[in-house]
Order: structure tokens, then C-alpha cells, then sequence
């Protein structure tokens, strides 16, 4: 029958809308077992030597067989809504289009929820196999149920199977990372002659991962920078907007076991303070080479390593929630790695005391008890060598004859300079903080002690940009 004819009849049909329903459930019926066919011939047979047989892909290429079903579906559930729209939708509604639809297309769910299965519990099917067939189940779920609506039979079938690709993804990663996170390997590595990473000397030690945790970060880098080939190309970009609004299901899984390997680092950074505490496994003199704040420098390489990985994520939308608490342990670390370091620089002139020392004063109401030139450990003196340590320390950084040769030990290197330019900060702030404690009568200095200073606290600035 003409398509003219077909709707001329329909168009007749409208007075008698009782027939009409009849005869639209009789047109969905013989579509079902038309799209019923035709979706196992695509499978089985194929359509001639330019589209072979779906299935043998099944077996030596699951990724591309899982995409190859949902090409075709998406195509023919297209052509029949199409079909469907013209013929029915001014005479019953988007809403029983919807139910017609669902009437054709619910003999292809059993077939497709047994071959995804077939998929999913096969043996020789690789974690970033998964990944991808996660990717494109849920790009077709979001897509069926534009086409046919939430409540058809055919998307529940979709995001059933979807659901229970990410539960196969999620519990693979769970696995190999709490495998990883109940390993006994050393957090630290020691180096031999000069070719450490670390630069040390001999018998030096290397703030490395460990092997097993590097190796899963690649096999994580690998899994997630590769595009999925589920989306398509630029003709499909208003398809998947639906998409793209909502939060992924197999990206919460994903961040759900990133928080094991975060486990998997706190638990060998614990090793690595053990280490600096009674140095375990290490020989004396690798002992006296591990840099002071080494807990606060390993678990930043750890984190930084974990954080590279995450960036690598194809089609990447922001950074995860997870990105951001990574950071933030990172920011802290890096923090109190600064002020390890510079206590350790000023530790034979107790520089850290002596701040104490004068915030606590500085807090008190009382002017009797701010004079502070009557505590001995704020003599004249005493800070007067404390602001000529600063100032040598500056001059010898602009030089180049003095640098952090523990902060090698953090593999990143703009982590590395990023932390020296914070401790040279952290040096001109304790700079001006003493000079204004002798400037200020209060504290009860001689009036010579700032004119018996040879450099102001600008100086030391500008010093401060010249190492920078």
C-alpha cells in the first residue's frame, strides 16, 4: 500500500478512534516481527558482502561488536519512529507513539540482553574492553530513551545492561586495586652510584612508587585516554548532549576504586614516616640521605603521579570531585613540606621558636610583656644572625651556590620549583616579620638596632623577585 493511501486511510479512521487504536496495534505487531527478523538476520547474516554478519565480531573484537549492535539499532529505531510519527502521531499523540514503539522493538530485548551478557562474563574480555563497552551502553541508554522514552521496554533493556557493564568495570578495578592496596612492597627504593634519580650519592634513596602502583597507573592511563568510538562523529553532537549533563555512571565507579589507590598511598606513605622514624630497611648512611620531609614528598609523588593519570581522560568535562580532594592533600603536603624544610635551613638559629615566640607576645594585651629585647631568646644579637642567615641564603640562591638538593626527590619539576620559590617566600616573610619586631619601640630594642641592619626588607624582596 502507498504511503499516500496508508494515510489517507488513517485520516479516515480518526472518527472511529476505537478502530483506529485496533488498527495502530495491529501495524505495531507486524512491525514487531518484522524488526524481530531483520535484527537477527543482521546478527547471523548480515545484508550482502558490504555489511557481513554482526556476530563475527563477537569473539575477536567485543568492543566493536557491541558498537556494531547499536549502530544498527539506532538506525532502524530511527527509520521506524519515523515511520510510526508520519502515520499516527496527529491522530493518538506522542504519548501511544510511544507505546506503539514499544510494542515493536520489545522482541529484540531478549536476544540483546543474552549476547551482552555473552560479552560481559566472557573470559577473554580485558579490563579496557569493559571500559569501552561501558562507554557506549551509556551513550545508547541515554540515546534509546530520547527516541522511545524511558518507559519502553527496549531502554530499560539498555540501562540494565549498562548498569551491569560498570558493575563488571567497577568490581575488576576493585579487585586489582585492593590486591595492590594489601601488597607488601617497599614504598622506597635505594639508588647506586650516580645514576639515582634522586641525583643523591651513593646509597642514596629514591621517593618512588612502587612498581606494582606504577604499573596500574598505566594500565589505568591506557583504559582511559582512549576514545570509546561508541558517540560518532560531529553529526551525532546534539545526540548526546543528554549525555554529557548527566553524571556518568561508570566515571563514578571509576572514582569510587581511585579512592582505593589514594588508600594504596596513605598506607605506603605510613611505611615512609616508619622509615624516617626508626629507619626501617635502610643502612646508616642510607639513613642520614633520606631528606627531611620525606613522608610529605613520596605521598606528593604519589598523588601528583595518580592526578597526571586522571588528566588523561578522553572527552574530560572539569575534574572530578575526586581531582579536587587529590589536590587539596597535595596543596597541604606541599605546605608542610615548606616549613620542614625552612626550619631545617634555620634549625641551628631556631628560627621557628623565635617566630613563636613573637606572635605569642605580639597577641598580649599587656605592653609590660611585650618587651620582648628582655627574652633572651630574642636577644639583639640573635636575630640580628638570623637576618644575616636569610640574606646569605638569598645572595648564595641568585648565585647558584645553594640549592635544595632534596627537593630532587619530588619528580615533578615545576613541584620542585614551585616548593623552593615557596620557601624563599616563606624566608622574606620571617625576614620582615623580625626586622619589624626591632623597628618598633614597644618591643624595647635600642633605636640603633634597625640602622645597625645593613638591608631593609624591600631589599631582601627584590632579592626575593631575582630568585624567582
Amino acid at each position: 500500500i502507498g504511503g499516500k493511501l496508508l494515510k489517507q486511510a488513517i485520516e479516515a479512521l480518526k472518527s472511529r478512534p476505537v478502530l483506529l487504536k485496533y488498527c495502530a496495534e495491529e501495524v505495531a505487531s507486524a512491525r514487531h516481527n518484522v524488526f524481530f527478523r531483520k535484527f537477527l538476520d543482521a546478527l547471523t547474516k548480515g545484508a550482502g558482502p558490504s555489511s557481513p554478519s554482526i556476530e563475527q565480531h563477537m569473539n575477536t573484537n567485543p568492543v566493536k561488536y557491541v558498537r556494531k549492535i547499536f549502530e544498527w539499532l539506532s538506525q532502524n529505531i530511527e527509520r521506524e519512529k519515523e515511520v510510526f510519527s508520519s502515520l499516527f502521531s496527529e491522530a493518538r499523540g506522542e504519548s501511544s507513539i510511544e507505546f506503539l514503539l514499544d510494542r515493536v522493538f520489545e522482541g529484540v530485548c531478549r536476544p540483546l540482553r543474552v549476547r551482552l551478557e555473552q560479552v560481559l562474563l566472557s573470559t577473554s574480555v580485558r579490563r579496557s574492553d569493559t571500559y569501552q563497552i561501558c562507554r557506549i551502553l551509556e551513550h545508547y541508554s541515554d540515546h534509546v530513551v530520547g527516541l522511545v522514552g524511558e518507559q519502553c521496554t527496549l531502554a530499560v533493556t539498555v540501562r540494565e545492561s549498562c548498569e551491569k557493564a560498570v558493575q563488571k568495570f567497577g568490581g575488576e578495578l576493585k579487585q586489582a586495586y585492593s590486591k595492590l592496596l594489601g601488597s607488601t612492597a617497599k614504598p622506597l627504593s635505594s639508588s647506586s652510584g650516580n645514576s639515582g634519580k634522586s641525583g643523591g650519592k651513593e646509597g642514596g634513596v629514591q621517593l618512588e612508587p612502587p612498581a606494582a602502583f606504577l604499573g596500574e597507573l598505566e594500565a589505568l592511563s591506557s583504559i582511559i585516554s582512549m576514545p570509546t568510538g561508541g558517540v560518532g562523529g560531529a553529526d551525532n553532537v546534539e545526540k548526546v548532549e543528554k549525555a554529557k549533563e548527566t553524571a556518568s555512571r561508570v566515571d563514578e565507579a571509576l572514582g569510587e576504586n581511585v579512592k582505593i589507590l589514594c588508600e594504596f598511598c596513605e598506607a605506603s606513605a605510613s611505611q615512609v614516616l616508619k622509615v624516617e622514624s626508626e629507619g626501617f630497611f635502610l643502612s646508616d648512611q642510607q639513613q642520614n640521605a633520606l631528606p627531611r620531609g620525606a613522608h610529605q614528598m613520596y605521598l606528593a609523588n604519589c598523588y601528583q603521579l595518580l592526578l597526571a593519570t586522571l588528566a588523561k581522560k578522553y572527552e574530560r568535562k572539569g575534574k572530578s570531585s575526586i581531582e579536587l580532594e587529590i589536590e587539596t592533600i597535595v596543596d597541604k603536603n606541599l605546605g608542610d613540606l615548606v616549613a620542614i624544610i625552612v626550619e631545617g635551613l634555620m634549625a641551628e638559629r631556631s628560627l621557628a621558636e623565635k617566630l613563636e615566640r613573637i606572635r605569642l607576645y605580639q597577641e598580649s594585651d599587656s605592653a609590660s610583656t611585650r618587651a620582648m629585647a628582655r627574652d633572651p631568646a630574642l636577644g639583639l644579637d640573635d636575630l640580628k644572625l638570623v637576618l644575616s642567615d636569610i640574606h646569605t641564603y638569598m645572595l648564595q640562591w641568585i648565585s647558584g651556590d645553594q640549592e635544595l638538593p632534596s627537593l630532587k626527590c619530588l619528580k615533578d619539576a615545576e613541584t620542585q620549583k614551585d616548593v623552593q620559590n615557596k620557601v624563599l617566600t616563606s624566608l622574606s616573610q620571617a625576614y620582615d616579620e623580625i626586622y619589624t619586631v626591632l623597628a618598633d619601640p614597644a618591643n624595647r630594642y635600642p633605636k640603633s638596632a634597625v640602622a645597625s641592619i645593613q638591608h631593609s626588607p624591600q631589599y631582601i624582596q627584590d632579592l626575593l623577585k631575582a630568585c624567582m
